[in-house]
């Protein structure tokens, strides 16, 4: 009688300590992925998908004042085929206002005014503890001159390039779901 209630406060034990092990570990790993922002910590809890776009903003493209435009958001690898896409839609419906039957296309552009342009890297995480709406994260915001005369898309072209070069590490420290090998943020 008394080894099977020396037994039974065991088993007891032992299950009390596996569900307070499980639930630890369990609870531990939805708290992993925070976020460390100037504005404090944001705990996103489990991380279903996570997205790394550039938002584009050109200031004096449709009228001489220096009010950003939103352009478009890009994926980060690639962004310019997403950029081309969008500015030749642009491009055709600005020249279907002109008068003349010139055709002015994006990847011959040239300013004749100076430009700036805005770039806005961003991660969007969803996650359980953002049900509603995504959680945005900004990594990094930098602007540009484009230069009157000069190609509009090469200087776009390579903003994207300098951008990129100059958050890598800021990046690769914020994925939770991406391998950072993937996206070429780390040397191999």
């Amino acid at each position: 009688m008394l080894n099977s209630r020396l037994f039974s406060t065991f088993l007891l034990i032992l299950t009390v300590l596996s569900v307070s092990f499980v639930y630890m570990y369990y609870s531990n790993k939805k708290s992993t992925n925070i976020l460390h922002t100037n504005f404090g910590d944001v705990n996103l809890g489990e991380v279903y998908q996570e997205k790394i776009v550039v938002k584009v903003e050109i200031a004096g493209f449709f009228d001489d004042s220096l009010k950003f435009e939103e352009v478009t958001y890009a994926p980060i690898i690639d962004p310019m085929d997403t950029i081309d896409d969008t500015m030749s839609e642009i491009f055709i419906r600005l020249n279907s206002y002109k008068n003349d039957s010139s055709e002015i296309k994006f990847n011959e552009a040239k300013p004749k005014v100076d430009m700036k342009l805005k770039l806005s890297t961003q991660i969007i995480y969803h996650s359980n503890n953002f049900k509603d709406s995504p959680f945005i994260f900004n990594i990094a915001e930098k602007t540009y001159d484009l230069k009157k005369g000069e190609s509009l898309r090469l200087n776009i072209e390579n903003a994207l390039k300098d951008n990129f070069e100059s958050i890598k590490n800021e990046l690769s420290t914020n994925l939770f779901l991406t391998n950072p090998l993937n996206l070429n943020l780390l040397e191999k």
